[in-house]
């Protein structure tokens, strides 16, 4: 690390809602290093942070980020699984990490590394924000299986489609979340009906609805029409 940085520089991580998942992410990076017991006994946070070449590494949860506020030698961030904070910890980690770019003594490479969730999380926001700060990469499950040594085989991906998680864990899909009105197989079954909308029946009923909104939000309207039993979408 003392490649990448001077001593007394800061790398800071910042985990999900406890601090019990900051305490174990530092014991797996001491693991990587076989580090024993190099931090301070007088660190009210020993169990979150450890050093490696003069560098402090020190993890965070999400739910505490303040906490990362007003630090010297800021030289890296990374912020783990992003996506999955409630949205207003992703408002405020976001806050916290770009408060540090510029800074003197710091301006740090700050890193997002997430699953994605649900549409209208960090993630997304970044991906579609025009000028971001950010170099935007994607991995899908493809990657993991190039290389000499791979993370998955094809066996344990197999395995992987039955759940249907798997768009959202393995290829960049942002899922909603499971409602009580449809389940998870009939949203599924849907999926597979292939229909041209341009192909509009003539001797079938139609219909037609309208959501006004009266200036809340924007005015809507759905055309469907029912061919063979099922309600196909013409315009929406």
């Amino acid at each position: 690390m003392r490649n990448y940085f001077r001593i007394n520089s800061r790398v800071c991580i910042i985990t999900g809602p406890r601090i019990d998942l900051a305490e174990d992410l530092i014991v797996r990076f001491n693991g990587l290093f076989q580090i024993r017991d190099l931090k301070s006994p007088n660190d009210r946070t020993a169990s979150a942070v450890t050093y490696l070449s003069g560098v402090r590494v020190e993890a965070f949860p999400s739910h505490h980020v303040d906490t990362m506020r007003g630090l010297d030698n800021v030289k890296f961030i990374m912020s783990d699984e992003s996506d999955y904070y409630p949205i207003f910890q992703q408002r405020d980690v976001r806050a916290v990490m770009e408060g540090y770019i510029g800074k003197p003594n710091s301006n740090p490479t700050i890193v997002l590394v997430s699953t994605p969730k649900a549409p209208g999380g960090l993630m997304q926001q970044i991906e579609v924000e025009e000028g971001s700060l950010y170099h935007r990469l994607f991995f899908d499950y493809h990657y993991g299986l190039e290389g000499e040594y791979p993370i998955y085989s094809e066996v344990s991906i197999q395995n992987a489609r039955l759940s249907p998680e798997f768009g959202r864990e393995y290829e960049l899909q942002y899922l909603g979340l499971v409602g009580n009105v449809f389940s998870q197989s009939s949203i599924e079954n849907c999926q597979k009906i292939e229909y041209n909308p341009e192909n509009i029946h003539q001797n079938v009923k139609k219909s037609i609805g309208i959501d006004p909104s009266y200036g809340s939000s924007n005015f809507a309207i759905v055309a469907t029409q029912l061919v063979d039993g099922k309600i196909q979408v013409i315009e929406a």
